[in-house]
């Protein structure tokens, strides 16, 4: 059996003599950007706030190593469904759990009265 060299794309396209940008480039602009745990709970909180279109104080956003922790109360399932699918979709997030509770919306009034 023949071996074959197994040679990836950017390195191909760097190879050639007249294309303009060079390896390290090519690289860093396929591999997603990493970011730290604080940013990954402030994008998260833009994106809930961006599709709810409403204050979410009922919410806590935490993030572990593209892990994302959601837990708080919200009214009905769909928003549940809506918040973890808004994280699920930003870039760094490897994983979400979702600790997000449905209640009724006169205990949610209660639990934002209370805080």
């Amino acid at each position: 059996p023949v071996q074959r060299k197994r040679v990836a794309v950017a390195d191909t396209i760097a190879a050639q003599p007249d294309y303009p940008v060079r390896l390290e480039r090519a690289i860093d602009t396929r591999s997603p950007r990493r970011r730290t745990n604080a940013g990954l709970v402030r994008a998260a909180r833009a994106s809930i706030r961006e599709r709810l279109g409403r204050s979410t104080k009922t919410l806590e956003v935490s993030a572990v190593a593209g892990v994302v922790l959601l837990t708080g109360n919200l009214e009905t399932a769909m928003q549940r469904s809506i918040v973890e699918e808004a994280v699920r979709r930003l870039a760094g997030v490897r994983w979400v759990v979702n600790d997000i509770r449905i209640v009724s919306p006169s205990q949610l009034a209660m639990r934002t009265l209370y805080r």
